[in-house]
């Protein structure tokens, strides 16, 4: 499974209803719909367009299912 990687610093500020807003580049690469998520091994955020994102999902369906893991991670 290949994920496009889209490394780089981005300095941001979140309003006052917790919005964040996203550089025009990473929106245009990433499309109208993508995720956010926190990093599990890192400080960080990782963001998946709609395509990756559910690319993830089925990977980790497969690989996981009725496991520990898997119920921890689907709450």
């Amino acid at each position: 499974m290949a994920l496009t990687a889209l490394m780089g610093t981005y300095h941001h500020n979140i309003d006052a209803k917790g919005r964040m807003s996203f550089p025009t580049k990473l929106r245009d690469l990433l499309g109208g719909e993508f995720y956010v998520t926190k990093s599990i091994n890192q400080k960080c955020l990782t963001i998946y367009s709609k395509e990756e994102w559910e690319k993830l999902i089925v990977f980790y369906l497969r690989q996981h299912k009725g496991t520990r893991s898997y119920e921890e991670w689907s709450r």
